[in-house]
């Protein structure tokens, strides 16, 4: 499954477009992305960080999804390319210049390293996406197993 691929299932999942900022309740504000120009009729490319990104059937027109992407995507800490919201991370080494990376075996050296997803500009921890098996403040996969003495099995898609 390609990159582009992957942007539209979590632009599915999320229902995310257009920056507006919604009024919680006494003082709170949240930021919202609802994109009201509609999906997108044909394959579009998106400039991200410098990269350009091919996104096909996505569920938002294009500049609402460059702005979405522009604004919570970050940079990967061994190749220093993007991570979009949505994939997978590893903990980058001490002194990378960013402190996640894809989670591919050109840019984290052990699945150990997996720390969890990167989602809207932040970091989707460990135990946000699997409370069962990790405990509050589970740095890495790698970390959780040294601190517990638990062997652990996880699908990280």
């Amino acid at each position: 499954m390609g990159i582009g691929h992957r942007i539209v299932q979590w632009f599915r999942r999320r229902r995310h477009g257009n920056l507006r900022v919604v009024r919680l309740g006494e003082g709170e504000k949240k930021e919202a992305f609802t994109c009201s120009h509609g999906a997108a009729k044909r394959p579009f490319k998106v400039l991200v960080f410098g990269a350009e990104i091919m996104l096909d059937k996505a569920p938002m027109c294009e500049a609402c999804a460059g702005e979405y992407l522009n604004r919570y995507a970050t940079l990967c800490g061994s190749c220093e390319k993007v991570i979009f919201p949505g994939e997978p991370v590893g903990q980058a080494y001490i002194g990378a210049p960013y402190p996640l990376t894809h989670l591919t075996m050109e840019c984290c050296p052990s699945g150990a390293l997996y720390c969890g997803k990167w989602g809207e500009g932040r970091l989707i921890t460990l135990h946000e996406l699997d409370p069962e098996q990790f405990p509050e403040g589970a740095a890495s996969a790698m970390s959780h197993v040294m601190s517990t003495g638990r062997i652990i099995a996880t699908h990280v898609d």
